[in-house]
């Protein structure tokens, strides 16, 4: 039962590594892009008002559909305090 748990423990790391790894590859390329015609900000302010509870088309209005924002909204529930 303990080989099975260490097991598990080390494949979290190795997944973990991996992460970090990609994470500090394709930061750096990330960020330092301008914005460019605000699509970001668009996208950014639709997750924050689903994350805040709103209801997209009743509450406040959007042209695309609402799957990115309510992903986007599940990692602002993630990273945020």
């Amino acid at each position: 039962m303990k080989e099975n748990r260490k097991e598990g423990i080390r494949k979290i790391g190795k997944n973990g590594l991996i992460f970090l790894f990609l994470l500090i590859l394709i930061a750096p390329i990330i960020l330092t892009k301008e914005i460019g015609d605000l699509d970001e900000l668009w996208n950014y302010n639709f997750a924050r008002n689903v994350f805040d509870g709103l209801i997209p088309y009743r509450d406040f209005n959007m042209v695309q559909t609402p799957m990115l924002p309510i992903i986007a909204s599940i990692g602002l529930k993630i990273f945020r305090k």
